[in-house]
């Protein structure tokens, strides 16, 4: 079961760790494979393979859930040189910026990387004037859910 939430977006005092970029074409390999670490073994992981999530990010890319919002979409290393650790990746879906991916590597999770990632897309957002962000996340997936909540994303009918 999912569940479809939003926030309304307020200017975010960005904290947290690592390097930070825009999201580019040339990511899209390094996406798949965080995509797979990011959701083994949690309520996403449906047994994907590479190849999968190479399809998903490239259709993602491709308009799959809406143009892709590059100016909105981050990923973060550790280190200039570093694969990439965590994600962020906004869309534009049906006139509203949709958070289409979150995530973290799991050696990586639960160290502020998601939230700071966040607060980037939602400052990022605000500049080019849009108002409220959407996302839709799995119900068992708890703790996306948790730190969705605390950053105030509420359940949407």
């Amino acid at each position: 079961m999912r569940t479809k939430m939003a926030m309304p977006l307020v200017r975010q005092m960005v904290t947290g760790p690592g390097i930070v970029t825009s999201i580019t074409n040339s990511d899209v390999r390094q996406l798949a494979t965080l995509m797979l670490e990011s959701y083994r073994g949690t309520a996403d992981d449906g047994g994907e393979t590479l190849q999968d999530a190479l399809q998903e990010i490239e259709g993602t890319f491709g308009g799959k859930y809406g143009v892709l919002l590059r100016r909105a979409s981050f990923v973060a290393r550790e280190s200039p040189d570093s694969d990439l650790v965590s994600a962020t990746i906004v869309t534009r879906f049906e006139e509203f910026p949709l958070l289409a991916f979150s995530m973290t590597h799991s050696s990586y999770k639960r160290q502020g990387f998601a939230r700071m990632l966040i607060q980037r897309c939602v400052n990022a957002l605000l500049d080019e004037n849009y108002t409220i962000l959407r996302l839709v996340v799995t119900n068992d997936n708890q703790p996306a859910v948790q730190l969705y909540r605390s950053m105030g994303f509420v359940e949407e009918r």
